[in-house]
């Protein structure tokens, strides 16, 4: 993999290789890996890794593939003119809040087949509020097939409810024929408020034969109507495909109160999922913590809430299956079939629907169930046993299941550590710490070096897991003395200073503490004498 940590400036031509079966450029730093990906790093807020490509950027290579330097809107719109081409951005988009035509709007349109490459930016003030019925909005519109999606970002609004339409921050509909034809997703966000009337999603309005990776919506979702749509926090609708290391943080309502009809399927992460005779369903390391909301004044049971799904329906052998995974979100819906974590079930194939270490609250959602109910086609139920009711957010819960790799816990609160910035350290100072710290002269120096919480002192850090050789300076009377105290070195009063050679635990950032005064003492003088005879001075003649 290529990892991008921080901001990249490149101004002349750039290439990068990586992954199998690539061609590597010798004059190049990077080079080519089995399997690999450029990744700019994502926190919960956005990109803090990205490569910036200044105005004087020729050809961008990625491996050995071409691609169009996109660079304002203009450029951006250009995916609909050539919708099989690669595309990359050169730096954050504004499209300054105007009325956006994306590739794919309709079902008469051609929907893009290419590549989009962000490179850590994000396409700024999306905005659309033209609806078209049936139609599929988002920063694209429609795409299909073998392609792929990385690096990019999205924030703005849609809110277009005229007319019955499928939306995504991102992408409003991914259609694929065949399980072979898998759209891939990696590295994205969507930071988009959605009100449509149709499936709503904050990234994603309808994924066919997908796989999403590292990605996150934070903006709210709303379906203003009554019907079979779904609405989801990050994903309206899912069918066949995987999601990986995911997050929806923003509130999630559908349905209107005011119509008698059934309400959509709500999820505070994706509203409805599906695994059919093409495949199944693969979904790890996610969790949602908005508030989950359905309107009717129709109270069916049809369509339920979820606090990470609102419904689930297996048709097919291969299962679907949900691993590590946790919810939050309040539940608000006087219907009565609703779950903390689904709201219904529908198996009608071999295969099941599988929950392995995922945790929901009680206090949290405001319901005592996890699973709502099942509809009356369905053939079995889903197995409780990995679902684990807990206090989420109550400092000293634990989730022993989760892998610690991925995760870390918070205050009682799991997070993804792929998510997490740079880790704060905390400061802690090295000082020599020796007691009396004197010693006489011929004699060896006992130094022994700590770490505390103040350059002065203070507390001392004891799990601060010091190592190494401790590199100090000298001076004896505001003069320099060397860099070493030994047995040989002079009498007298030395002020001691840290300067390096210690590693310690990488929770600390370790700096010099103040000056430690270590004092040799001369060493007393003993003299010896010997008794003699003394001998009468002879004196001799000259």
């Amino acid at each position: 993999n290529v990892n991008v940590n921080d901001v990249v400036t490149v101004n002349n031509s750039l290439a990068v290789n990586y992954g199998a079966n690539t061609n590597f450029t010798p004059n190049t730093s990077v080079r080519p890996t089995d399997n690999g990906s450029l990744n700019m790093k994502m926190t919960q807020d956005g990109f803090v890794g990205k490569i910036n490509l200044g105005g004087d950027t020729g050809s961008v290579m990625l491996n050995g593939n071409s691609y169009t330097v996109v660079r304002d809107r203009t450029g951006l719109q250009a995916l609909s003119s050539s919708p099989s081409g690669r595309f990359l951005l050169a730096s954050d988009i504004d499209l300054a809040s105007q009325e956006w035509l994306p590739v794919g709007r309709t079902s008469g349109d051609t929907p893009f087949t290419g590549s989009l490459e962000g490179l850590g930016h994000e396409v700024k003030n999306l905005s659309i509020t033209n609806a078209v019925n049936n139609g599929r909005v988002g920063l694209l519109g429609t795409t299909s097939g073998l392609l792929n999606i990385t690096n990019i970002g999205v924030s703005g609004s849609i809110n277009a409810t005229s007319a019955s339409m499928s939306a995504g921050g991102l992408i409003g509909s991914i259609t694929a024929s065949s399980i072979a034809n898998v759209t891939v997703l990696r590295n994205v966000y969507s930071k988009v408020n959605v009100t449509v009337s149709g499936n709503a999603g904050g990234l994603i309005g309808n994924a066919q034969v997908t796989s999403v990776v590292n990605a996150f919506s934070s903006g709210t979702i709303r379906n203003t109507i009554n019907s079979t749509n779904n609405t989801g926090g990050l994903i309206a609708s899912f069918t066949v495909g995987t999601v990986r290391n995911a997050f929806a943080t923003g509130n999630v309502e559908g349905g209107t109160a005011a119509v008698s009809a059934n309400p959509p399927n709500v999820g505070g992460l994706i509203g409805g999922v599906q695994g059919n005779s093409n495949g199944g369903v693969t979904i790890e390391n996610v969790y949602a913590t908005g508030d989950v909301k359905q309107n009717s004044s129709l109270l069916s049971n049809t369509n339920t809430p979820g606090g990470l799904f609102g419904f689930i329906t297996n048709s097919g052998s291969n299962n679907v299956t949900i691993t590590d995974a946790y919810t939050t979100s309040k539940i608000v819906s006087d219907i009565s079939r609703k779950g903390s974590v689904i709201g219904t079930g529908n198996i009608t194939g071999s295969g099941n629907v599988i929950f392995k270490n995922v945790y929901w609250s009680s206090s949290s959602s405001g319901l005592n169930q996890a699973v709502g109910g099942y509809t009356t086609t369905s053939n079995k139920t889903i197995d409780e046993t990995g679902l684990f009711n807990v206090p989420i957010g109550i400092a000293g819960t634990e989730f022993p299941n989760l892998n610690p790799e991925v995760w870390s816990v918070v205050n009682g609160t799991p997070t993804l550590k792929l998510f997490q910035g740079a880790p704060t350290l905390t400061p802690i100072f090295i000082r020599l710490d020796c007691g009396l710290c004197e010693s006489i002269y011929g004699e060896t120096p006992q130094l022994s070096f700590k770490a505390f919480n103040m350059a002065s002192g203070g507390t001392e850090i004891t799990d601060a897991s010091l190592t190494g050789t401790a590199l100090y300076s000298l001076t004896s009377g505001g003069t320099a003395a060397g860099m070493l105290l030994s047995n040989t070195s002079n009498a007298g009063a030395y002020a001691i200073t840290y300067t390096s050679g210690l590693t310690g635990s990488a929770m600390y950032q370790l700096s010099p503490g103040a000056a430690t005064t270590f004092t040799i003492k001369p060493r007393a003088l003993a003299i010896t004498t010997n008794d003699f005879v003394s001998s009468p001075l002879t004196t001799a003649a000259i």
